[in-house]
């Protein structure tokens, strides 16, 4: 497939009917294109605003699919779910969330940014540059900081936004082939898979958990850093502010360990203009509600130490940073797609945990697959000796 011009009017679409008609199409094609606009500078949940959509027929056409005046986008629900239609992204993280939103959990996706990086061409790789890269084409992006949510849409941001998708389906053909040629086209396909698995926020009980930076808090200062973080975890996600509107982690923190008793107080953690002393009131009673838990007996469970924060283990971490540099440099991949300083760190502290017989059995999705062979059995090796050499100081 070779890109096609862009269309001085890509097709706004507003009705519910021409939608429906258009998914009937859609979905007798084998491989679509999708990009999308969202807001939520000032919400928790992403506002939707538009979706765009490359068909792959002989003459492609761009779709802009308008969220805000369509009744429903529920139509989409089945073209998405589907595993036999291959939906190209790129850079897919947070356009999965926003159809999450909606309840739309989209399968069969295929990002081009992730294709890129098993290619060789680096990390990270932007669309633009990935257009240049690949089709040798300059696109602009000069409607990035755009409002997405004002209506009507001018034919600059339509423009813009149909750009977005135009090029997906020829760089999809291109990528392929060159991930077939290199034997890494099965890589990227289990990367995406795991990609458009649906990953969930953490309970707003159990969110204080996943702020590890509080592994050595005692247990009280551990029940207030859960009261809050629930407290705060409800609030947001009803009221649909984003976190920073009540506090920030880092600031959950420095309240838990400081533990305020009076406005005065509050204020030398948040600072005097923070819109989180608003809350003033609410955030000292939790602290008291949290001491009164403790006092009567309650515990919080206590945020695990990771592994890396250890010293006895700074040998191993480098030992296996190393293998890792080695078996990048000999792929032709980054450091961090061969394995990344987060799964490093989960890796360990699986291994620490788990014994030889079991580990196996306690192995993510991302350790297995193309990982399993090439990277993690190697650094399972590593651990195994050192942990050997190193019983006594363990």
């Amino acid at each position: 497939m070779t890109a096609s011009k862009l269309s001085a009017h890509p097709l706004l679409i507003t009705d519910t009917t021409a939608l429906t008609t258009l998914c009937t199409r859609w979905s007798q094609q084998s491989v679509i294109a999708l990009d999308t606009e969202f807001e939520r500078s000032r919400t928790f949940y992403p506002k939707l605003a538009l979706i765009q959509l490359a068909e792959s027929i002989e003459q492609p056409h761009q779709y802009l699919l308008d969220a805000l005046n369509l009744p429903s986008i529920s139509v989409l629900a089945a073209l998405l779910e589907s595993t036999n239609i291959t939906k190209v992204f790129h850079a897919c993280q947070e356009d999965l969330e926003v159809f999450s939103v909606v309840n739309i959990a989209t399968k069969n996706i295929f990002d081009t940014q992730v294709a890129a990086a098993y290619a060789g061409m680096g990390m990270q790789l932007s669309y633009q540059a990935l257009i240049k890269k690949i089709l040798n084409i300059e696109i602009t992006k000069s409607e990035t900081r755009t409002n997405w949510l004002q209506r009507p849409l001018t034919t600059a941001q339509c423009i813009y936004a149909a750009e977005d998708v135009q090029y997906l389906l020829p760089c999809y053909e291109a990528l392929s082939d060159q991930l077939r040629q290199l034997g890494r086209l099965e890589w990227v396909l289990e990367e995406n898979k795991m990609l458009s698995q649906n990953k969930k926020e953490p309970s707003p009980e159990a969110y204080y958990l996943s702020l590890h930076q509080a592994w050595y808090f005692n247990p009280q200062q551990s029940m207030v850093l859960k009261v809050l973080c629930a407290w705060r975890e409800n609030y947001i996600r009803s009221h649909d502010v984003p976190r920073s509107f009540v506090f920030k982690n880092n600031e959950a923190l420095a309240i838990a360990e400081k533990m305020p008793q009076a406005p005065k107080e509050l204020e030398g953690i948040l600072g005097h203009q923070h819109r989180g002393l608003k809350y003033t009131e609410i955030l000292l009673a939790l602290i008291q509600q949290a001491v009164k838990s403790i006092q009567q007996g309650e515990v919080a469970s206590s945020v695990i130490r990771p592994v890396v924060t250890q010293k006895q283990f700074k040998s191993l971490f480098s030992i296996l940073k190393n293998q890792i540099m080695q078996i990048a440099q000999q792929l032709g991949l980054p450091e961090s797609l061969v394995l990344s300083q987060r799964l490093l760190e989960k890796l360990v502290n699986l291994l620490v945990i788990h014994d030889r017989e079991t580990i196996n059995d306690q192995l993510p999705e991302v350790f297995n697959g193309w990982r399993y062979k090439i990277v993690i059995v190697p650094l399972m090796v590593i651990f195994y000796r050192w942990q050997a050499e190193n019983a006594g100081s363990l």
